[in-house]
This record gives structure tokens, C-alpha cells and sequence, in this order.
């Protein structure tokens, strides 16, 4: 910049100088031809007579061609500091002036560019100081590791999530730390960066810790590329969500049993009134689809409130549970079998018709007297079953259906049975 300056204030100079000796010159040559001009009409008288001019007296010729030559003399050195003005010194000063512009300007832009340079590199460095002490300071975990994995450089919150030391992890990889069920994904994410994946990246993954500890947490990567698009590395941010899985999971297992309480019932385990209605709907909605028969049975424990009374509410529990029991070895596990009252049962079978009434009556009197045996006392245990049948191809109300069961069911009550079979009543 000085030597820009140097330079300006050359020209300048040089600038002036020329311009003041042009001025001199021109003065004194201005004043030398008006001065001779002067002299010559002074000293000198001339007569004109004719065609000839007859000197006065004291004219001298020498000196009036003396005057005519300085007043030429004048003229021609006006004339050729017009010249020079225009064709010499003029464009040359003139093509330093631009010079001295061009380097004005240069040099302006060099010191702009040198401030922006200085600015830039103060700002990164004011970024580096802000990243490396939010890095420090964060409470979540924080590392910077290559794209292979291997770990460059970790925070104090990292190191207390996983209770290993800084120098430990940076003589370790991602991998190591990762839990073996969540490797191969771990890896596949690895290779994916390595290809170029942009990024960035979130995801829940688990980490085991120095004494073997799972620890579940959310992680999100971010990848640091140079000018040129190539990996320089990798930020990994992880956030410990382990406490808040384990509720979400504990959240989830209440409210399943939740809904296991809602539709099951306490006793026997089988389904109750609500549990049964909502499969059994779903399923007499899709009858109209169907090319096989639905069946509903309907199971009735006789005398349960002379059990009650006799051998107490235990006893009766007993005969719910052996019931149950009995019906879920009699039918098979797509059946929807439930306990929809005190005394009463029901039993969806789906793809069973008329054809498998008495088969499926044997089977429930059959399992009936098997657990009777198992009993500690005897019970004067028998039930009363009714059946009601879909056609397929049909659309089915459950209602219906089960209020066909239901008068099957007292038919058999009232004591007009089709056939009993060990202890069971039929219609």
C-alpha cells in the first residue's frame, strides 16, 4: 500500500511540475511576442505609399526582422507545446494516471480481500472456540469420528453414558460398542457413508457400556465434508433414552394387560362377554365370504348354586375352572371359546356345520368327565348344551345366532334333551 502511495504521489508530482512549466513557457512566451509586438510599433514608424512602405526615421530593419523572428519563435513554441500537450507528454502522464488508478484500485481490492481473509479467520476461529466448548459442555454425548468408525474425539457426557475414559474410546471404533444385534445395521450405515450417503442420519440404536450394560439411545450422525465433497468426518450426537424406553415398554405392558383384563375374564382365562363379541363379529362378518358352516354352542354348568351352596363358592370356582378346561381340549385353537355369565359359556367354531354336532357334544362330555376325576370330592357337575348353525355364504348376526343357541340351550333344560351322554344334556 505505501508503495501505491509512493507511486500516486510521483505522478502527482510530475503532474504538477509539467503543468506549472507549461504555464511558465506559455507566460513568458505569450509575453515575449506581445512585448516585441509592442517594441516594434513603438520604435518604428511605417508609411505606406503605394505598394512600398518607406522607413521612418531611426527604423532599423534588422531589428523589425529580429521582432518578426522572436514573434515566430513564440508562435512555433505555443504551437509545439499544443503538440506535446496532445501527441507526447499528454498521453504518457495521461497512461500514468491510469496507472496510478489501476494500482489505487488493486491495491484497494488486495486490502479487501485481506480484511474478508482476516474476518473469515476470525470468524472460524470464533466457530472452532463456540463448537469445541458447546462439544465439551454438552449434556448430551458428543463425538467426532472417522468414516470407518474410529473414534477421533469424544466428550466428558459421552464417556460417563458409556463409563469408559477419553483413551479408551479413541483407541476403540463404533462397532466395538455397539451392541451384536445392532452391528450388522451399524456397518450397513458405515459403507453407506463411506459411498457418499449425505446424511444426515437419526436412528435408535443400543450400546453396551465398559461393564456390559445396554444402554438404548437415539443417535444422530452428521458428515463433515472438505471443498472438494470428500469425508472428512463424522459428528455423532447421542441422547441416553433407556429410562424412557423402559417406561414406554412398561406403559405398553400395562396397557395390554389393560386390554387383557377388559376382555378376559379373571377366573378361567377365556375370553369374556366383551373379549368374545369382538373376535366373534369380526368373524360372522367375513361368514358371508365363507364356503364352510359356522357353529355357535352354547354351554350352561347345571346346578351351580347347589354346588355354591353346598360345598361353598371355592367348589363352584373349581366347576367354572373345570368347564373351562374341558372346553378348551375339546375345541380346537382358532375356536373362540368364552365365559360370557356366571354359569355360561359360548364357543364360536368356525367351518363345523350340522355334520359335527354329535362329534363336537361327545368331545365336551367326554373332556368333562375326564376332569371330574381329577376332582378331590364329587360334584354332581353335568351342563346343558345348544347349537345354532350358520349356513355359508350367509350374512350373520351375532345376536341372532346367539339368541338360537340360547333357545337350543333351555330346550334342553326344560327337559326335552335329544340324548345324554355322560353327564351332559344335549339339544
Amino acid at each position: 500500500m505505501s508503495e501505491t502511495w509512493s507511486f500516486d504521489r510521483v505522478v502527482r508530482r510530475i503532474t504538477v511540475m509539467r503543468t506549472l512549466g507549461l504555464c511558465a513557457v506559455g507566460l513568458l512566451t505569450s509575453a515575449a511576442f506581445f512585448i516585441t509586438e509592442q517594441a516594434l510599433w513603438h520604435d518604428t514608424a511605417l508609411v505606406q505609399i503605394g505598394p512600398a512602405t518607406i522607413p521612418l526615421e531611426g527604423f532599423d530593419p534588422q531589428l523589425h526582422l529580429l521582432t518578426h523572428l522572436i514573434q515566430i519563435f513564440c508562435v512555433g513554441l505555443l504551437v509545439g507545446i499544443a503538440i506535446d500537450l496532445e501527441l507526447l507528454s499528454g498521453p504518457a502522464l495521461r497512461r500514468l494516471r491510469d496507472e496510478r488508478r489501476n494500482l489505487v484500485q488493486a491495491a484497494s481490492e488486495r486490502d479487501a480481500a485481506v480484511r474478508a481473509a482476516r474476518e473469515a479467520e476470525g470468524a472460524r476461529a470464533e466457530s472452532d472456540t463456540r463448537f469445541s466448548s458447546i462439544f465439551e459442555s454438552a449434556a448430551a454425548g458428543m463425538a467426532l469420528t472417522s468414516v470407518e468408525g474410529r473414534f477421533l474425539q469424544v466428550n466428558r457426557s459421552f464417556c460417563d453414558l458409556l463409563a469408559y475414559s477419553e483413551s479408551e474410546l479413541q483407541h476403540s471404533n463404533l462397532l466395538a460398542i455397539t451392541h451384536p444385534d445392532d452391528v450388522p445395521n451399524a456397518a450397513a450405515l458405515l459403507r453407506a457413508i463411506a459411498a457418499g450417503a449425505a446424511g444426515p442420519f437419526r436412528f435408535e440404536k443400543r450400546y453396551l457400556t465398559k461393564e456390559g450394560r445396554v444402554v438404548i439411545a437415539m443417535v444422530s450422525i452428521g458428515v463433515v465434508r472438505d471443498q472438494e465433497g470428500r469425508n472428512r468426518y463424522c459428528v455423532t450426537q447421542v441422547e441416553n433414552i433407556t429410562a424412557r424406553r423402559r417406561a414406554e415398554e412398561n406403559v405398553a405392558r400395562y396397557a395390554a394387560d389393560l386390554r387383557n383384563l377388559a376382555l378376559t375374564d379373571d377366573l378361567t382365562g377365556l375370553h369374556n362377554r366383551r373379549g368374545f363379541r369382538t373376535v366373534a363379529e369380526q368373524i360372522c362378518a367375513g361368514q358371508s365370504r365363507n364356503r364352510q358352516p359356522l357353529m355357535l354352542v352354547a354351554i350352561d354348568v347345571d346346578y351351580l348354586k347347589a354346588i355354591n351352596d353346598t360345598w361353598g363358592h371355592e367348589a363352584g370356582d373349581r366347576a367354572i375352572v373345570v368347564v373351562a378346561t374341558a372346553l378348551t381340549g375339546a375345541f380346537r385353537t382358532s375356536d373362540v371359546i368364552a365365559r360370557v355369565g356366571g354359569d355360561e359359556f359360548l364357543c364360536l367354531l368356525p367351518n363345523a356345520g350340522d355334520d359335527d354336532v354329535t362329534q363336537i357334544r361327545l368331545r365336551v362330555a367326554s373332556r368333562i368327565a375326564r376332569h371330574l376325576e381329577d376332582l378331590p370330592q364329587e360334584f354332581p357337575l353335568t351342563v346343558t348344551v345348544g347349537v345354532s348353525v350358520a349356513p355359508p355364504r350367509t350374512n350373520v348376526d351375532l345376536d341372532t345366532l346367539m339368541r338360537e343357541a340360547d333357545r337350543a340351550l333351555y330346550d334342553a333344560k326344560r327337559g326335552r334333551p335329544t340324548r345324554d351322554v355322560e353327564g351332559v344334556r344335549l339339544s
